[in-house]
């Protein structure tokens, strides 16, 4: 059974509204049946919804999320859901978009 065994997000990036921000999973085994992620912002809006995320290589996934310079700044989850036949489990992390002025 294939479990997600970490969610990170680049810490050197700045994470401003209108920047891309790669989110990344890495998995216990290979090939999950699947795995998606949906994001949403802080008044929960979902701006990503169950989007599968890229395999980067043996068990490295990764998203991109571009977030708009209309998005609103503040506290942002990224929820990332993982299948592997009967089996599902999902990871959860948040992120702060800053206002390019900060």
């Amino acid at each position: 059974m294939t479990r997600i065994v970490d969610v990170i997000i680049s810490k050197d990036q700045q994470l401003i509204v209108g920047s891309s921000i790669e989110i990344v999973a890495m998995l216990s085994d290979d090939k999950p049946q699947s795995i998606t992620i949906t994001i949403e912002d802080g008044g929960l809006v979902k701006k990503v919804t169950s989007v599968n995320m890229s395999r980067v290589n043996s068990r490295v996934y990764n998203y991109i999320f571009q977030s708009v310079s209309t998005d609103n700044y503040g506290t942002y989850t990224a929820k990332i859901t993982l299948s592997d036949g009967t089996y599902t489990t999902y990871r959860e992390i948040t992120f702060d978009l800053i206002d390019q002025t900060d």
